[in-house]
């Protein structure tokens, strides 16, 4: 119930968005400074899909060592994490959308080869907070506030619009979310790897 409450703002964020992305863009990235664009950097390198990768190798450990009775979303964390990384590449080169750094002469803190929506750093970050929802329920807001300030961060650095990163957000949890619930109602697990579950 709370993501599809969340799911629902977010896309009425989004829509707004795209009426505000490039003066929000412009206003955020006035505020770059060195000592800010270091610690930026810093968080964004944090949320690439490699970095979420190998924070998602700890959790399964854990998991399958002290919290078995949710190995059962392991499966579903991961075919979540494939499943918007690929859509991700694939709106990229299908939309094209130039970088802020580039549309709008913002200094450049950081470059990149592809385009800019969507964002995979928001996408990687949103796309296992549901299932830290799951594993860690009161703890989960550490997750989250991470995977907030890893989507500002883009923005702060010019690498991303305001609509790029609220769309990865909706697709990386609308993806987690369908995926929570088909496990929930069909077992998936149990079906793709019986003796594991």
């Amino acid at each position: 119930m709370k993501n599809k409450i969340l799911l629902g703002i977010l896309s009425a964020i989004f829509i707004i968005s795209l009426f505000v992305d490039r003066s929000f863009t412009l206003f955020i990235t006035k505020f770059q400074n060195p000592i800010l664009n270091q610690i930026m950097l810093a968080i964004s390198d944090a949320g690439q899909s490699i970095s979420v990768f190998v924070v998602m190798i700890i959790l399964t450990i854990y998991i399958v060592l002290y919290n078995k009775k949710n190995n059962k979303y392991l499966i579903p964390m991961l075919i979540t994490l494939i499943i918007t990384n690929i859509l991700v590449y694939f709106l990229k080169i299908g939309i094209n959308r130039s970088r802020p750094y580039d549309s709008l002469n913002i200094k450049t803190i950081e470059t990149d080869t592809d385009f800019s929506f969507p964002s995979g750093h928001t996408n990687a970050v949103f796309s296992i907070a549901p299932f830290f929802s799951i594993f860690f329920n009161k703890l989960s807001y550490i997750w989250w506030t991470f995977a907030v300030v890893v989507a500002f961060s883009r923005i702060y650095l010019g690498m991303h619009y305001l609509s790029d990163v609220i769309f990865s957000m909706v697709l990386g949890i609308f993806i987690a979310s369908l995926l929570i619930y088909l496990e929930d109602k069909f077992s998936l697990s149990k079906k793709l790897i019986p003796k594991w579950f």
